[in-house]
């Protein structure tokens, strides 16, 4: 479908594949006809060279995107217009979040954003630590009816209202003896599951009270594939398989 390499969001929506790839593409593949239905790409000229990552959500025909040159738009999939678009000039870092008329991303600098769905406008801007040197991770963000879990790369995993948009509680993942800005974290997508979070960084992973933090047990062992629920089991592969 793409000659270029693919960014890893996909998704499945009213039986249709979406993807994006590095020169900015996104397709839009049917299952229904079994073939590629539309194809857009925001990017002017000047931007063709620059390798583009782009996280993507959807909810009632509208694809939300942001990317790593600080772009965030969004995209009317059934009348293949832009319904609008802002650059923010930093690099977007996270997984979208819609909800409740709200975005929620998350940039480079670790700032975690809630976004007016109707037209990209900050409604709430929440610094946490800076990372001065770049690493691998992605922050990420997981939802349930009251809350936003929000995990960055300093290792820190914030819980926040959504209503108010207070933060309610955080705790420090990093299991490091060296816990200073330049100090790099890793780790996988965070799982919300039956108020229980699941991190698995680089070192462990933990089960997590949503409502208070409270570390409830972890694991001396990380996963190398996002973990998965499923009913009361958690399945994940360790390093030595």
């Amino acid at each position: 479908l793409s000659k270029y390499k693919n960014n890893n969001s996909i998704l499945y929506y009213d039986h249709n594949i979406i993807f994006s790839d590095v020169r900015g593409n996104i397709i839009f593949f049917s299952k229904k006809l079994n073939k590629e239905i539309y194809k857009f790409n925001f990017y002017k000229k000047k931007f063709k060279k620059i390798e583009k990552n782009l996280n993507l959500f959807v909810k009632n025909n509208i694809i939300y995107v942001s990317d790593n040159l600080g772009y965030l738009y969004a995209l009317n999939f059934k009348s293949k217009k832009v319904v609008w678009a802002k650059n923010y000039k930093i690099p977007f870092r996270s997984n979208l979040k819609v909800e409740k008329g709200k975005i929620f991303a998350s940039n480079l600098n670790n700032d975690l954003f809630v976004f007016n769905q109707n037209s990209g406008e900050i409604v709430k801007r929440i610094p946490t630590e800076p990372i001065i040197v770049n690493n691998v991770f992605k922050n990420n963000i997981a939802l349930n009816k009251n809350l936003l879990f929000f995990l960055n790369s300093y290792g820190s995993l914030y819980a926040v209202d959504l209503e108010n948009f207070n933060v309610k509680w955080f705790i420090n993942l990093n299991q490091s003896s060296n816990l200073n800005p330049s100090n790099l974290f890793l780790g996988n997508q965070i799982i919300y599951s039956k108020k229980k979070i699941i991190v698995s960084s680089n070192f462990q992973t933990y089960i997590i009270n949503s409502e208070t933090g409270t570390i409830l047990y972890k694991k001396n062992f990380s996963s190398t594939i996002n973990p998965i629920v499923n009913n009361e089991y958690l399945f994940l592969i360790t390093k030595n398989n």
